[in-house]
C-alpha cells in the first residue's frame, strides 16, 4: 500500500511540474549570430577603411507579457566585432627610449574587440501560419568590453607589428595629433539601438527554430579620448532555438 501511495505522489507530482513547465511565462534559448562590423567616423581625423566579420553566441532568455505574442526579449552573450579605422597623421613615441617622435601617414588600425552584451528589447511576433511565426525585434543593447585586441599597418619599419599587439591596455605606442595626445583605446561601454526581424519555425511541442536579421546601431563612441569620434555599426544573422 505505501509503495502505491509512492506511485501515486510521483505521479502527482510529475504532473504538477508538466503543467507549471507547460504554463511558464518563460523561454531559454541558444544563438549563434555571425555579424559584419563597420565604423562611422564623426571627426576629421579618422578614417573608416571598410568593414570586417566578426560574431556573437550565448543566451536567450524571453518572457512573455499578457499572451504569447509579446515579449520582454533579455539574454547573455559573447559578441567580437572587428573593425578597421585609420587616422591621418600620428606621431609615434618609442617605448623605453627618449627618442624624438616617429611620424607616422594613414596608420591603419585592425581591431578585433569582445563585450559581454545584454539586450533589453521588446519582442512581438504574429499568430501561428503553419509551423512559422513572423517576428519583430526593438529595444536597447548594452556591452561591457573584456578584451580588446589591435594591430597597426602602414607605419614606419622601426615597428614590429606583431608586437603591436594589446590586451586589455592601451599600446605602447601613443598616436598624437601634432602636439596633443591622443588616446585611441577601446571605450570599455557600448550602447546601441537594436532592430530585428526574422521568423520562429516549429520543430516540435514549444521548440522553435529562429532565423532572424539584425541591426545594432549605437549611440555610444567606440574609442576614449576627445580627439578620435567613431561609432562600430553592427548587421547580423541570427540562428537559434528556443524553447
Amino acid at each position: 500500500m505505501s509503495r502505491f501511495r509512492f506511485h501515486l505522489l510521483f505521479a502527482l507530482l510529475l504532473c504538477t511540474g508538466t503543467a507549471l513547465a507547460q504554463q511558464s511565462p518563460y523561454r531559454f534559448g541558444l544563438h549563434f549570430t555571425p555579424n559584419y562590423n563597420w565604423v562611422s567616423a564623426e571627426t576629421r581625423l579618422l578614417n573608416p577603411e571598410g568593414g570586417a566579420f566578426g560574431f556573437g553566441y550565448g543566451l536567450l532568455i524571453e518572457r512573455a507579457i499578457g499572451s504569447t505574442n509579446y515579449f520582454f526579449s533579455t539574454g547573455l552573450s559573447v559578441n567580437q566585432l572587428q573593425y578597421k579605422s585609420s587616422i591621418d597623421q600620428a606621431y609615434y613615441k618609442l617605448p623605453n627610449t627618449t627618442n624624438t617622435d616617429v611620424v607616422a601617414t594613414n596608420a591603419l588600425y585592425q581591431y578585433r574587440v569582445q563585450y559581454f552584451d545584454l539586450p533589453l528589447t521588446m519582442k512581438m511576433r504574429t499568430n501561428q501560419m503553419g509551423a512559422v511565426r513572423i517576428y519583430g525585434q526593438f529595444g536597447l543593447n548594452t556591452g561591457i568590453m573584456f578584451q580588446a585586441k589591435a594591430r597597426v599597418e602602414n607605419v614606419p619599419a622601426v615597428f614590429d607589428k606583431e608586437e603591436f599587439f594589446f590586451v586589455n591596455r592601451v599600446e605602447d605606442y601613443h598616436p598624437n595629433t601634432m602636439s596633443n595626445f591622443v588616446d585611441d583605446r577601446v571605450n570599455i561601454f557600448r550602447a546601441s539601438i537594436l532592430i530585428g526581424a526574422g521568423v520562429e519555425y516549429l520543430l516540435s511541442g514549444d521548440t522553435h527554430m529562429i532565423i532572424g536579421l539584425r541591426l545594432d546601431n549605437p549611440f555610444t563612441d567606440a574609442y576614449r579620448g576627445e580627439k578620435l569620434n567613431g561609432r562600430t555599426n553592427s548587421a547580423g544573422l541570427q540562428l537559434g532555438i528556443i524553447f
